[in-house]
């Protein structure tokens, strides 16, 4: 339908205005304030997004293995299913992020801003979160194994049946956490 083709065309154009880069991405987003980005499905393998503002944008099932997410602004994007795996997010704002099935073995997630984000079914084996704030995140049937969770604030997070074999939790702060079934 002309519905269908608009909406295709459009997304297109959104993606080809990421790929000139982040500052035209950025000044785009300025002069767009009420239009949400939809790059569901796009391919952002291995790009620079540094400082990119991605608030609210749609990226279900996006391909951004390996990308530059550093200082990203994620608050409230739809990332259900996508890859990050090797992915560099530190001090990204993922706050309140749907991150459901997403990918993020090997990621580099220091210092990034997960609080209040789902994170339900998320893979997260050797990821590193150090000093990640995951304050009333839902990590439900996560998978931590071996991930670096040093220092991380897991205040009220959900861990119900995660799985946190061999994670490195010193120094994390798990006050009021639910750890009912986890491993």
């Amino acid at each position: 339908s002309l519905l269908t083709n608009n909406a295709f065309s459009y997304n297109q154009q959104q993606l080809q205005i990421l790929k000139q880069g982040v500052v035209q991405w950025n000044q785009w987003r300025l002069t767009n304030p009420d239009t949400i980005p939809d790059l569901t499905e796009a391919n952002l393998k291995r790009m620079d997004l540094k400082g990119v503002n991605l608030m609210r944008a749609k990226l279900s099932k996006a391909n951004l293995t390996g990308a530059d997410l550093r200082k990203a602004n994620l608050k409230e994007a739809e990332l259900k299913g996508a890859s990050l795996l090797g992915s560099d997010l530190r001090q990204a704002n993922l706050m309140e992020a749907n991150l459901t099935d997403v990918e993020f073995m090997h990621a580099d997630l220091r210092g990034s801003y997960l609080r209040e984000a789902n994170l339900k079914k998320a893979f997260l084996k050797r990821a590193n979160m150090s000093g990640v704030n995951l304050r009333n995140a839902n990590l439900e049937q996560a998978v931590l194994e071996y991930a670096n969770l040093r220092g991380a604030n897991m205040k009220l997070a959900n861990l119900k049946q995660a799985n946190l074999k061999n994670a490195d939790l010193r120094k994390a702060y798990l006050v009021g956490a639910n750890l009912e079934g986890a491993d």
